[in-house]
């Protein structure tokens, strides 16, 4: 006979730092393997929302990522990364010019 227990090192917590709603939830069940970047589901957040929206007003008034006032940019920036929003939508709203209303959040890790 003989006892199996999870290995604690090997888990990862995965939770945001605000309210959230799930619009989807994609194919993953307990004890299911994930890979690093994989799409764990689909979330709405009106607080990241709102200071995604704030970050893109501060970078069109300054007119760039790399314009005018950067203590400005980087405040705004720090708010979404605060609120653990993932470096992917970062890039996207910096790239696009666009606040998307739903985040895809992915797996931080194997396992």
């Amino acid at each position: 006979p003989g006892t199996v227990q999870l290995d604690e090192r090997r888990v990862t917590i995965v939770s945001t730092r605000s309210d959230i709603f799930i619009e989807h939830v994609e194919n993953v069940t307990t004890g299911e393997r994930v890979r690093k970047g994989q799409p764990l589901l689909h979330l709405y957040s009106p607080e990241m929302v709102a200071a995604g929206s704030q970050y893109l007003s501060v970078l069109n008034e300054v007119g760039g990522a790399n314009g005018g006032r950067p203590l400005l940019i980087e405040g705004a920036r720090r708010r979404l990364e605060n609120l653990n929003v993932p470096q992917e939508v970062l890039t996207e709203i910096e790239r696009t010019r666009k606040v998307p209303m739903s985040m895809v959040w992915t797996a931080p890790r194997d396992g």
